[in-house]
């Protein structure tokens, strides 16, 4: 209950007259950073992935998008195709 006082309290002290906050229970790819975790997601939908995609759907750079689509590569997550333009991701057979 500590926890949701302290909230209180922040709230009424910066003027914040409503404050949401959500609990996540499970983390399903606790190794992961939320893009990451989104591009799973899209992944499991949609089965292929290019960066210009994960771009939009994650509102991140370029650099950004190759580094995180490159740690899923070698987390054994995703694997890469193509190349330059042309590149996509699929799921990996081994991925959860």
């Amino acid at each position: 209950m500590l926890g949701v006082n302290l909230i209180n309290t922040v709230a009424r002290k910066f003027g914040v007259s409503k404050l949401t906050v959500n609990v996540v229970e499970k983390v399903e790819y606790p190794d992961l950073n939320i893009a990451q975790q989104r591009a799973i997601d899209y992944l499991k939908l949609n089965k292929k992935i290019t960066t210009k995609i994960y771009r939009k759907i994650n509102d991140v750079s370029k650099g950004a998008a190759n580094w995180d689509l490159a740690q899923l590569v070698q987390k054994g997550y995703l694997k890469k195709f193509g190349k330059g333009k042309a590149t996509y991701y699929v799921l990996a057979k081994n991925s959860k």
